[in-house]
């Protein structure tokens, strides 16, 4: 049985509502992992569903892109999550420094989160809060999605019917319209995400940011989406997809991930190849070195601190 003391405590690297997340190593193994350490009577008092969503996805899904957690226990006060750990931090961090990214680089970025949510949405998932600090880096600049705390999970186990919901979840600069206006949404919120996420990769800008928030709200339901004309039409015809407003017509509506991966803004991109990790990364992540070790890449806020 898998215990905190299995583990020794390297650095702190993240801090959120809920809890604290370590860089440590396992010691019979000498393995580098992240572990999510969180208060019990916070989690049961305001993020049971969460926490219990985002273990119901670590657990069940081993993909190239997705985080996988390998091990979960609790104590007295605490609840643990032993996950992967990547060096390279946030795709956040790489989109500040890069963006706007090159044709190719934000093809392959875009293709790799679209395979997480192919994956996702076949095991009956909605991510409902994909953002840019929501994907790690790892040591080869590959994008993994994470933080599952979101999520909308099948409760049946029964994929075959399409996830409905109404409750509200995520960021609002990354909800699709029919979240903020409390309409029944599905896997389509994803679509419309990773329409946000490709808009920022090519243009390096936020199609929906204000410092207001009614303004976000308009600009969401309503803002002309313009992208500089400079951009092929084949990219001005994928962004347009998936941020279509009536999630019926979106990019991914009708047939999901098969539908996103044939549009002609992946055109040349072999998806069997990225799935095995056969493609490079276009960009490297700006962590110091490739080693295992390495906490470059993450806040120094956290880093500094006594773990």
């Amino acid at each position: 049985k898998v215990t905190v003391d299995d583990f020794e405590i390297l650095h702190m690297i993240g801090e959120g509502g809920f809890g604290k997340v370590y860089q440590v190593r396992k010691h019979d193994s000498g393995k580098i992992y992240a572990m999510k350490c969180m208060r019990k009577e916070v989690v049961l008092k305001d993020n049971l569903r969460g926490t219990k969503a985002e273990r119901s996805v670590m657990s069940r899904l081993r993909h190239p892109y997705i985080v996988t957690m390998h091990y979960a226990f609790q104590c007295k006060g605490r609840l643990y999550l032993i996950m992967d750990y990547f060096p390279g931090g946030q795709f956040l961090d790489l989109l500040h420094k890069n963006a706007p990214f090159s044709a190719e680089a934000a093809q392959i970025y875009t293709a790799e989160v679209t395979l997480a949510l192919e994956e996702l949405h076949a095991n009956g998932i909605v991510h409902r809060d994909l953002k840019p600090e929501n994907i790690l880096v790892d040591a080869a600049g590959h994008l993994v999605v994470t933080d599952f705390g979101c999520s909308k999970v099948h409760e049946d186990g029964d994929c075959s019917s399409p996830i409905r919901s109404q409750s509200w979840a995520g960021t609002e600069l990354y909800m699709a319209p029919e979240q903020l206006k409390k309409d029944e949404y599905g896997q389509e919120v994803d679509w419309w995400a990773l329409g946000v996420l490709a808009w920022e990769m090519v243009t390096g800008d936020h199609p929906f940011y204000h410092d207001n928030r009614k303004v976000i709200y308009n600009n969401i339901l309503r803002k002309k989406l313009v992208l500089p004309a400079w951009h092929k039409k084949e990219v001005q015809a994928f962004l347009k997809g998936l941020l279509s407003r009536d999630p019926s017509k979106r990019l991914g509506a009708s047939s999901g991930a098969k539908e996103v991966k044939e549009h002609p803004f992946f055109k040349g991109v072999k998806f069997d190849a990225i799935l095995r990790k056969e493609v490079a990364a276009p960009l490297r992540s700006h962590a110091l070195s490739g080693d295992e070790l390495d906490v470059s890449a993450h806040s120094k806020r956290y880093t500094s601190a006594k773990a």
